[in-house]
């Protein structure tokens, strides 16, 4: 049985529903914008494969409560689920493989004892702190942060080291260069050495791409880190443009306008690839560059 619900905010969804002859056969879940405030005295959880929950109300206790009485589940979404601070995913859950929270205004920490999580997405405008206990089989990882800058200190210093089974890594850090005032600590002009950051293999590795590469110094350690570190790498995309969609050679003119900053950043950020990057390259690693549009986005000179 497959139960949705779209409703308004403020709407209190009856988890007495659940008890109208269905409790044994629901098997997805799907909830938005409403209130849900389910108890451990339902026993339709004992069958969910999957648990959606879009703008969703629901407290810490009451999500464990719910998780911890869903063995069978196989997939998490929770998106916008605002009075989460910390959720935690119980070892029970070993059919568990795909886990995303996105944007959920408090979240703070993730703590997973599952052992099977083989995909796991966080998104939002706050670094969360992550701890995957034994869960040593994320193959899938996708790190977002909209409005924190320090992300790449983030990804350098706490995940990676933690998720061995890594194959395709995705790093998108918008606002790791679009502060206001552009300020980093630039690899461009540094004449210091670069920091060596402590050596963790990552020999599952496989993909790794990163959104909004910029010539902060923390960037080109880690890439650098990366490609020393990842004797099974393949792939090393490093977008310098945010996902920017170029003109065509029939659509002239396409682009998405670009502050004058942000494509300087751009080109100082492409010159930290050719100067630290490209000349240790493995020739096994296809190296991918993206920078600002030739048509649309040219900064004229005073």
């Amino acid at each position: 049985m497959l139960l949705s619900l779209i409703s308004e905010a403020e709407y209190n969804f009856p988890c007495s529903l659940l008890f109208s002859g269905s409790e044994k056969s629901i098997r997805y879940l799907k909830l938005s914008s409403c209130v849900f405030r389910p108890t451990a005295e339902l026993d339709c959880w004992r069958r969910l494969k999957e648990l959606w929950l879009t703008n969703v109300l629901i407290t810490d206790d009451e999500l464990e409560c719910l998780l911890s009485n869903s063995s069978m589940l196989e997939l998490l979404w929770l998106f916008r689920c605002n009075e989460i601070v910390c959720v935690k995913i119980p070892c029970q859950l070993q059919r568990l493989s795909f886990l995303r929270a996105g944007q959920c205004r408090k979240l703070q920490e993730i703590e997973s004892n599952a052992q099977n999580i083989s995909s796991f997405d966080i998104g939002g405008s706050n670094l969360v702190k992550i701890s995957f206990g034994g869960a040593l089989r994320v193959k899938n990882m996708r790190i977002t942060c909209s409005y924190q800058p320090n992300v790449i200190w983030y990804t350098r210093t706490k995940p990676m080291p933690s998720v061995l089974n890594v194959e395709t890594l995705h790093i998108s850090s918008c606002n790791e260069v679009q502060q206001t005032d552009m300020k980093h600590d630039s690899i461009v002009g540094d004449i210091s050495h670069l920091r060596q950051l402590p050596e963790h293999r990552h020999d599952n590795l496989k993909s790794v791409t990163i959104v909004g590469f910029c010539s902060a110094k923390s960037m080109v350690e880690l890439t650098l880190h990366i490609i020393k570190n990842t004797s099974s790498l393949q792939c090393l995309t490093l977008d310098t443009s945010f996902g920017s969609c170029g003109c065509s050679v029939d659509k002239p003119g396409g682009c998405n306008p670009m502050r004058r900053d942000i494509i300087e950043e751009a080109h100082r950020a492409l010159l930290a690839i050719r100067t630290h990057v490209e000349g240790i390259i493995p020739s096994r690693v296809m190296l991918n560059v993206s920078g600002p549009c030739s048509r649309c986005h040219v900064v004229e000179r005073d």
